[in-house]
């Protein structure tokens, strides 16, 4: 017979995502009424610190709410322990004595008086922190990438963790959604409303990173870039946030579109292969290579639908503005390429720059708009890349200090 930290433990990992084995089991789980009252308060506090971690405030009405809930249910669990149990036999005789010691099962009360601190202690910072500066609730801890010497994972609390190799994969996080959901509904939770802990991938200038979130979706990430991910994707939607640039090939799930949130541009696909890029110093854009998009304007009702082989570039005014465009360019990056094809030299010198971390200055400006078709390796020195690029007339490029200098 299990026991109750095997019971517990079962749980935990359906919650999780990560549950083994058929429906039936998880449906004796449900069943498991003492392991799922530990598991709901356990997920209650679980809730609350996911909030916290999430930088969601918690005012102190929904602090009482929740705390009212808690006593709810600590009463409830009062009667059910407090009735004495007996036989069908006892019952029945008349001169049965119904007395019985009390029983309240020490995990459930220890738990009780945790999320009755935290949930106080909740409402007494809550003052202090409605107070500072807002901050965007979908980043998660925030570690600048040019401090970073190779691909991290960052965690909701700031732990920073290095990554080797080229890629990734995060699938363990995720898992069979149903169940999940089963079980957070018999805890009395809402799946579209449960805030979920998120990690971040920070790639910093220089490097690549290649990963395979939650739900099976590929993702590409670009030099200087960060994709902030939930840990176990929930909801009706699959919502991910990006600075910098990344390539996704969505894995196809009708009913739970994603969603690639940035600060200037929204990108909501189903199942498709998008390219998205949203750096702090340049335009907003979004190329569809495969599939169906729907790109929108942040804080704006402005929307397209791009079909494959279209790219839409948020302009300095705030329209955007699609065009047709060689989508080659993105597979030769993920082939391991610095492609450009007719770019200008601006934008050119601007990915050089990220990817060998030296600043490109171009002191001629007639040169800042001239279109060029430009291919280099990214495995190559920054002497190559620089000899590519003087093959082209009217352009000089040389280091010079601890720049890049083109006249």
């Amino acid at each position: 017979m299990a026991s109750d930290k095997d019971r517990l433990e079962n749980i935990r990992q359906w919650l999780e995502g990560n549950g083994q084995g058929e429906e039936e089991q998880l449906d004796g789980l449900l069943q498991d009424g003492d392991a799922m009252d530990d598991v709901r308060v356990s997920a209650y506090l679980r809730q609350a610190l996911n909030r916290r971690h999430a930088d969601e405030m918690m005012p102190a009405d929904e602090v009482g709410k929740e705390l009212s809930r808690f006593k709810a249910r600590m009463a409830s669990k009062q009667m059910a322990d407090a009735a004495p149990q007996v036989s069908d036999e006892e019952t029945s005789s008349p001169s049965v004595r119904l007395s019985k010691p009390l029983y309240v099962r020490p995990l459930f009360w220890t738990l009780i008086g945790v999320a009755a601190c935290l949930l106080l202690l909740f409402g007494a910072t809550w003052w202090f922190r409605a107070n500072q500066p807002a901050e965007n609730p979908d980043i998660a801890y925030d570690v600048p990438r040019s401090k970073l010497t190779v691909p991290s994972i960052v965690t909701s609390t700031g732990k920073v963790i290095p990554l080797t190799g080229q890629s990734q994969n995060l699938s363990m996080a995720g898992g069979n959604l149903s169940a999940r959901n089963r079980l957070l509904r018999a805890l009395g939770f809402d799946a579209d409303e449960v805030t979920t802990e998120k990690c971040s991938i920070a790639v910093p200038p220089g490097k690549s990173y290649d990963i395979v979130l939650p739900d099976g979706t590929k993702v590409w990430l670009y030099a200087d870039s960060k994709l902030t991910y939930p840990l176990t994707f929930s909801g009706k939607e699959r919502a991910v946030y990006l600075q910098g640039q990344a390539e996704f090939d969505v894995t196809h799930d009708a009913s739970h579109p994603f969603v690639v949130i940035t600060d200037k541009l929204d990108a909501r696909v189903l199942g498709t292969e998008i390219n998205v890029s949203c750096y702090p110093d340049e335009a907003a854009h979004v190329a569809l290579l495969r599939g169906i998009v729907a790109v929108s304007v942040n804080k704006s009702d402005q929307s397209v639908t791009l079909r494959p082989g279209q790219g839409v570039t948020l302009q300095g005014n705030g329209s955007l503005a699609v065009a047709e465009e060689n989508m080659d360019t993105y597979e030769y990056w993920k082939n391991g390429y610095l492609y450009f094809d007719d770019q200008t030299l601006t934008i050119i010198a601007k990915n050089l720059e990220r990817w060998y971390r030296v600043p490109f200055v171009i002191d001629n400006p007639l040169l800042a708009q001239k279109r060029l078709r430009f291919f280099c390796l990214r495995s190559e020195s920054i002497d190559r890349a620089l000899e590519l690029l003087n093959h082209f007339s009217g352009i000089e490029a040389k280091r010079s200090g601890d720049a890049v200098h083109i006249k």
